[in-house]
């Protein structure tokens, strides 16, 4: 699964939107589909550039939407 948010800030996007925290994430300065960098947690994938029309791209890999339900329910 592949979302992309039209903004350039991941903090925000990590934070608000998944209901995860960024320094959960270990950050890599390399990134994939043109992206620059990436910020990874098991098989949740958040990329981004400092370009406006790329933005955020958030990728689920393999069991990154089970990973990501499991972090959602354990904050409830």
């Amino acid at each position: 699964v592949r979302i992309r948010f039209p903004t350039t800030d991941v903090q925000q996007v990590v934070e608000n939107i998944l209901q995860l925290k960024l320094s959960y994430f270990l950050h890599e300065d390399y990134g994939f589909y043109s992206y620059s960098e990436h910020y990874a947690l098991g098989d949740i994938f958040v990329l981004c550039s400092h370009e406006l029309d790329k933005g955020v791209l958030v990728e689920l890999k393999g069991r990154g939407c089970r990973q990501f339900e499991s972090y959602l329910l354990a904050q409830q």
